[in-house]
């Protein structure tokens, strides 16, 4: 009766993460492609009950990051969904970003602008994080507990460059997530000048602050992630498949947006930027899982081994007999 009970416990969590990884992937596609309408509609919303609306704009450098949020979401839930004993921890990063979206947007209800697209990120980001974490506590095991991190010398040395790498990588997310949040039309004017530089247009500048809220929310999250591996580097590598989705994600939408949506240079930027530290996390990743990669694929540098020739042999039976058997 109590495993059953444990059971149900864990199949709620698992159903609820199933809906929620839909739920974010769809919101994230419907984000990317119809920004505008989707403010629009959260405007129209907001002046039934006397409330400024959230700017509009062309730009998309935050909007790359939001749809970048949204992604990482997904696979955090995916990944709970899919084995809640295994990867229920996964739920942490994922409340972060709940919680990440909720703080900065009240931020920015109290101090910037009272639009009610902030205070409806503040009441549905809220809202999902509050019931995240009560059907989490549910149904985690009460035994869990936060392991001990591996000690350095039980470490090889790809595996301590790598802890190193997702230190400094969470530094640089953490004071690059507060910049993006405090400052954002100054570092994308720095982009202009620089595109001005080599003849490409500027990106639209705005007041707006409903993308940058969960591009802010992305930047957390990916630093809290890079935390999860530096603090176990050993048991928490698989905290490092989040973050690929996430610059996956910024770095494709970046590209497309610079190639349908005006070349301008930030776009590229945030292609160029991101792609890169893909590219340089994978192969910290990967030297990092050296062992486990090299066992994965013997089979590829194992020498074919050739078909032992034999001389033809005649099989003599009689009529009704089994004839595998004569050969054995």
């Amino acid at each position: 009766k109590i495993m059953s009970n444990v059971s149900n416990k864990e199949n709620t969590l698992k159903s609820f993460m199933k809906i929620s990884a839909l739920v974010y992937l769809v919101t994230g596609i419907a984000f990317a492609l119809f920004p505008n309408l989707i403010l629009r509609l959260i405007n129209l919303i907001g002046s039934l009950f006397d409330m400024p609306g959230v700017p509009l704009s062309d730009g998309k450098v935050w909007l790359a990051l939001a749809f970048s949020m949204m992604m990482t979401v997904t696979v955090l839930c995916f990944f709970v969904q899919d084995d809640v004993k295994r990867y229920g921890k996964f739920v942490i990063p994922l409340l972060i970003a709940k919680f990440s979206s909720s703080i900065i947007s009240l931020f920015y209800f109290k101090f910037v602008s009272p639009s009610f697209g902030y205070l409806l990120i503040l009441l549905v980001d809220g809202s999902i994080f509050l019931a995240t974490l009560i059907i989490w506590i549910i149904a985690r095991d009460k035994a869990y507990k936060i392991s001990e991190s591996t000690t350095s010398s039980e470490l090889t040395p790809n595996e301590k460059q790598f802890k190193t790498f997702m230190l400094i990588s969470a530094i640089v997310y953490f004071i690059a997530g507060l910049a993006f949040a405090i400052i954002p039309n100054q570092i994308l004017s720095i982009l202009n000048v620089i595109g001005s530089v080599i003849g490409l247009p500027d990106v639209p500048l705005s007041d707006g602050k409903f993308w940058l809220a969960l591009a802010f929310s992305m930047m957390m999250t990916v630093t809290a992630l890079c935390l999860f591996v530096y603090y176990d580097v050993a048991e928490n590598k698989n905290y490092t498949v989040p973050v690929f989705m996430a610059k996956l994600a910024s770095s494709v939408a970046g590209l497309l947006y610079f190639l349908f949506a005006g070349w301008c240079f930030a776009y590229l930027a945030v292609f160029l930027i991101d792609g890169a530290i893909f590219a340089i996390t994978l192969v910290f990743y990967l030297k990092a899982n050296e062992k486990w990669l090299i066992k994965q694929t013997a089979y590829l540098r194992k020498k074919p081994v050739p078909a032992k020739i034999t001389p033809e042999t005649t099989v003599v039976v009689e009529k009704g007999s089994d004839k595998f058997q004569a050969l054995r």
